[in-house]
């Protein structure tokens, strides 16, 4: 696994100011709460500790992001739209 891990790393150079990638934490308000995820990979998820994966619905929407922008994620569930407040 770690060899696998190391095979397919890829460096994520910032720029233009912040944006979500993975290792992230992003605070996003939806609906009038505010929620803070860290993007992580499959293997590290755990959405009941705000841990969600960048291959997850809400993950893959909200890589790239950055403050100010609004992201629609479509759900198992429907359509949610996150405004998102901060990139750490």
């Amino acid at each position: 696994l770690l060899e696998e891990r190391r095979r397919n790393f890829v460096l994520v150079e910032e720029s233009g100011g912040p944006h979500a990638f993975i290792g992230s934490t992003i605070v996003v308000e939806h609906d009038g709460d505010m929620l803070t995820y860290a993007l992580v990979g499959s293997t590290e998820s755990d959405p009941a500790s705000g841990r969600i994966s960048i291959d997850s619905p809400v993950g893959a929407a909200l890589v790239g992001a950055s403050a100010g922008s609004e992201v629609d994620v479509r759900t198992p569930r429907g359509a949610v739209r996150y405004r998102v407040i901060e990139v750490r």
